[in-house]
């Protein structure tokens, strides 16, 4: 008999850390090494996720974990479920109730499933999500050389010596039309840039000084402890229209490659839009390899629709 009840913070912790370390890729990391760990959990789900829920069978062990992550009108329903479980039908019952929670907040909802995680894919779209968006997952391992020409075209300077008007302003120009965002995710992208790591927040100048470009990253020092390959993840790259034929894109990307490298980084991962062809065949012509596929899936009929 499986059960669901509230998440109970740090009642519930290590019985959901055992669950998750068995449902990660164990060769991504050092041998014999538990990925998640006591304080883990509430980090990730931070102060402004709605809720989290756990799935328990009749000898209490956790056996399904829900968060429900992001502003509480645009949620993302992460979730992981005991391999041995998921076929059974607990996936599509943890996505169920996802979309039940959505429903009662009057949230939009989406997901993320790999391309090659046909379970977690049945289940969501049995539930009723559509896939809206399908990202490639790059590689470039440092240790291949880089190519300092691209730096000759922008100036490229850290993101905090830009007034942050001007950060949320270039933010909007390049995404907020393509992704349909809702109100104050412009602000949210300038409050959470990562400040321990000011270096790999870029932006790049074009020939008015104007910020025509940006780059933020993601080098989480507890990760990289835990992996065997220590990695520098990329969270938002974006060119202004009608600059995008300056090659300044692909200066902020070779100026990330070498300071990725500084930081202690030995591969710089990223996803991006597959629709994004001109995108991926550069980065692959630079070294970048592609890893897997990952798939957006949004609930229909809830809340606005991304385009």
């Amino acid at each position: 008999m499986i059960s669901s009840r509230a998440l109970s913070l740090p009642h519930d912790e290590l019985a959901a850390c055992e669950l998750l370390n068995r449902c990660e890729d164990a060769g991504r990391f050092q041998e014999s090494f538990s990925y998640w760990q006591p304080g883990d959990l509430a980090r990730k789900l931070g102060p402004s996720a709605p809720q989290g829920t756990v799935w328990v069978d009749g000898a209490g062990r956790v056996c399904g974990v829900l968060l429900l992550l992001g502003p509480a009108d645009d949620l993302r329903a992460w979730y992981r479920v005991a391999p041995e479980l998921g076929a059974g039908g607990l996936s599509r019952e943890v996505v169920r109730h996802a979309a039940a929670e959505a429903a009662r907040l009057g949230a939009r909802l989406d997901s993320r499933a790999r391309s090659w995680d046909q379970e977690r894919l049945d289940a969501l779209e049995g539930e009723g999500f559509v896939k809206v968006r399908t990202y490639a997952q790059l590689a470039r391992r440092l240790d291949r050389p880089s190519n300092p020409a691209l730096l000759q075209h922008a100036q490229v300077v850290e993101a905090r010596a830009v007034p942050p008007q001007e950060l949320r302003e270039l933010f909007e120009a390049c995404w907020k039309q393509a992704w349909n965002f809702g109100e104050g995710a412009s602000r949210a992208f300038v409050e959470t840039l990562d400040t321990e790591h000011p270096e790999l927040q870029l932006v790049a100048l074009d020939e008015q000084q104007v910020p025509a470009a940006f780059c933020t990253c993601r080098l989480d020092a507890r990760d990289n402890a835990r992996l065997a390959t220590p990695e520098c993840w990329v969270e938002t790259l974006g060119t202004r229209p009608g600059r995008r034929s300056l090659l300044l894109g692909p200066a902020l990307f070779a100026a990330l490659l070498e300071r990725a490298k500084g930081a202690g980084a030995r591969v710089v991962k990223f996803f991006v839009d597959t629709q994004n062809t001109r995108l991926v065949d550069h980065l692959r012509r630079t070294g970048a390899e592609l890893e897997s596929e990952l798939h957006v899936l949004q609930l229909e009929g809830a809340g606005v629709g991304r385009s």
